[in-house]
C-alpha cells in the first residue's frame, strides 16, 4: 500500500511538471508572437531599427517562428544589408521550403546586390510554387529588364498587370522597359498610371516630364517636374530638368532662375553649371557663360565635350582667340571634333591655322 501511494505521488509530481512545461511553453508562445506583432508594427512604420529588436527578440523565444525571419529580412533589405537578409532567408527556406514569400523576398535581397541571375531564379520558384504571384513577375520583369532582355520582361511585366492591375511597380518598370527603348509614347500611360496608383511618386512624375520632353511636349514636360518640385523642393535634378526645357523653349530668364536653385541646393552639380553657362552664351554674357562652363569642367570632366565646345565660342566672341584654341585643342584630345564652319571663323579671326 505504501508503495501504491508513493507512485502515485510520483504520477502526480509528473503530471504537475508537464503542466507547467506546457503553460511555460504557451506562455514563451503568446510572447514570442507579441514581439512578432510589434516588429510587424514597427516595420510598417519605417522604424527598422526597433522592429528589428523586437524580431529579434521573437526569434530568440521561438526559433522556428518562419514570419520573424521573413519580416527581418526583409528590413535588411530596407536597410542595404542584403548579406543579412539573405542569411534570414536561408533559414525561412530551410524550415518551410515551399513558401514562395520566402524565395520572393531572397530574390529582392539578390536583386539588390546585383545578383541578377540569382534573383531570376528565386523569383522563378517563387512563381512556380504560386502561379498567381503578381510581385515576383514584376521583380522578375523588372530582373530581365537589367540584362537587357526587353521581350521576356514585358512578358512578365504584362502578366503581373494582368494579375493585378493595381501592381505599381509592374507599370513603373513596363514604363521602364519602354523608356529604354526609347518608346516614349508607349511609356508615358504607364507613368501616368503609377501617378494615378500613388500621386506622391517622384520617380513616375520625373520619368514622365522626361518622357514628355523627348516627344516635344513641353508644356506637360514643365508640368511634371513641376509636380516633383511641389514633392520635393530639394530636388536639384527636377530644377535642372525645368530649366533646361525653358531654356529650349527659349525662356532664359526662367531657364537662369531654376539652374541658379539647382546650383543652389547642389554646387557640385556639373551637368547645372554647363546648361547654365550656355544659357548665358546665347544671352551673348560671355563672361559669366565661361565662368560657369569652367566650374563644370572642374567638377565632372566628362562634360568635357560640351564645354569645351561651349567655351571655345564665348571665348571666340571676347577676342580671346588663344584660349579659343585650346578649347578646340582639348576638345579634339578627346577624341571629338568641332564645327567646321566655327574652325574658320576662327582661323580667319585669329589668323592662325591651328
Amino acid at each position: 500500500m505504501i508503495t501504491y501511494f508513493r507512485n502515485l505521488r510520483k504520477i502526480n509530481s509528473l503530471i504537475l511538471i508537464v503542466t507547467l512545461l506546457s503553460f511555460s511553453n504557451i506562455y514563451a508562445q503568446e510572447n514570442a508572437k507579441k514581439a512578432l506583432e510589434k516588429g510587424i508594427e514597427y516595420r510598417k512604420k519605417g522604424l527598422y531599427d526597433e522592429a528589428i529588436m523586437a524580431l529579434d527578440k521573437a526569434i530568440e523565444i521561438d526559433a522556428n517562428l518562419l514570419e520573424a525571419y521573413l519580416n527581418r529580412g526583409a528590413i535588411y533589405i530596407k536597410k542595404g544589408e542584403a548579406d543579412l537578409a539573405i542569411a534570414d532567408l536561408n533559414k525561412a527556406i530551410e524550415k518551410d521550403p515551399t513558401n514562395s514569400k520566402a524565395y520572393f523576398i531572397r530574390g529582392l535581397a539578390y536583386f539588390k546586390k546585383g545578383n541578377v541571375d540569382l534573383a531570376i531564379l528565386d523569383f522563378s520558384k517563387a512563381i512556380e510554387i504560386n502561379p498567381n504571384y503578381a510581385g515576383a513577375y514584376s521583380y522578375r520583369g523588372a530582373a530581365y529588364l537589367e540584362l537587357k532582355n526587353y521581350a521576356q520582361a514585358l512578358s512578365d511585366l504584362n502578366k503581373a498587370i494582368e494579375i493585378d492591375d493595381k501592381d505599381i511597380d509592374a507599370y513603373s518598370f513596363r514604363g521602364d522597359v519602354f523608356y529604354r527603348q526609347d518608346n516614349y509614347n508607349r511609356a508615358i500611360p504607364d507613368y501616368a498610371k503609377v501617378i494615378e496608383i500613388n500621386p506622391k511618386d517622384v520617380t513616375a512624375h520625373g520619368f514622365l516630364g522626361n518622357c514628355y520632353l523627348e516627344v516635344d511636349k513641353y508644356d506637360q514636360a514643365i508640368a511634371s517636374y513641376t509636380k516633383v518640385i511641389e514633392i520635393n523642393p530639394n530636388s536639384s535634378l527636377a530644377y535642372k530638368n525645368r530649366g533646361y526645357v525653358h531654356s529650349f523653349m527659349g525662356n532664359d530668364s526662367q531657364a537662369i532662375s531654376d539652374l541658379n536653385r539647382a546650383i543652389e541646393i547642389d554646387p557640385r552639380f556639373a551637368e547645372a553649371y554647363g546648361l547654365r553657362g550656355s544659357v548665358y552664351l546665347e544671352e551673348n554674357n560671355y563672361d559669366k557663360a565661361i565662368s560657369d562652363l569652367t566650374k563644370a569642367l572642374e567638377i565632372d570632366v566628362r562634360f568635357g565635350p560640351a564645354a569645351y565646345q561651349a567655351r571655345s565660342r564665348a571665348y571666340f566672341e571676347i577676342g580671346n582667340y588663344d584660349k579659343a584654341w585650346e578649347d578646340i585643342h582639348s576638345l579634339e584630345h578627346l577624341g571629338q571634333k568641332a564645327d567646321q564652319e566655327f574652325i574658320n571663323k576662327l582661323k580667319d579671326a585669329s589668323g592662325r591655322k591651328k
